[in-house]
């Protein structure tokens, strides 16, 4: 008889021994299903924040484009002006060295040395003038790039 209760103590022992085998498993699991959602979510939150960043550098972006382009109609709008200014300058240089000329013509040589001297002066003044064009159109077009660059 003690065969049989040693056989049915093995029996015992391997049931609950199963039992308990599995409830750890299941328990085990359901912690690490737990573990999983809980970074899907931490995921999904980080993803969620890099959206916002991204849609937060998009909109900057436009506004730095946006005034970049307001800059640049600026300076051209100043380089058209600084032009116009200066072809008034040209044609008033122009028309006093034309001016200079008729009146050396009637005057005679002292006129014509005179005339010389102003039509060179305003040759020379006409180069000036297109040469302080080309360095304005430089120095708007820094100052522009360094107003943007202090925008940024």
């Amino acid at each position: 008889m003690t065969d049989w209760r040693l056989v049915v103590l093995v029996v015992t022992l391997v049931i609950t021994h199963g039992a308990a085998v599995w409830a750890g498993r299941s328990i085990g699991k359901s912690a690490l299903d737990k573990a999983m959602i809980e970074q899907q979510n931490h995921i999904i939150e980080l993803e969620q924040q890099a959206r916002e960043t991204e849609q937060r550098l998009v909109a900057e972006k436009h506004q730095a484009e946006v005034k970049y382009a307001q800059s640049k109609r600026e300076v051209a709008r100043i380089a058209t002006d600084n032009l116009s200014e200066l072809e008034q300058l040209r044609y008033a240089l122009t028309s006093s060295s034309t001016a200079a000329k008729n009146a050396s013509a009637s005057t005679g040589t002292f006129r014509a040395t005179e005339s010389e001297l102003f039509r060179t002066c305003a040759e020379t003044l006409t180069g000036m003038a297109a040469e302080a064009d080309q360095v304005a159109v430089k120095l708007n077009a820094l100052q522009a790039y360094a107003n943007l660059c202090a925008a940024k």
